[in-house]
């Protein structure tokens, strides 16, 4: 399934949140403990959304030369 440009734009978008929510209990609110597990998982969605990315330019490459031949 080719991803489309909204579907990358709310990948990027969450990985925004998910980042910014991290840094805001990792700095304002380190008590609570829950900085470090949504770094984590803020970095997992980044390399999911980039993941995505290199998988979709592939798939377009593949295709142009297939197309080509």
């Amino acid at each position: 399934m080719k991803p489309t440009k909204t579907s990358l734009y709310l990948g990027f978008l969450t990985v925004l949140i998910a980042f910014t929510s991290a840094t805001y209990f990792f700095i304002w609110k380190p008590d609570t403990g829950y900085g470090f597990p949504m770094l984590i998982t803020a970095v997992i969605l980044t390399f999911r959304v980039i993941y995505i990315l290199i998988v979709r330019r592939k798939k377009q490459q593949a295709k142009t030369q297939t197309a080509l031949y």
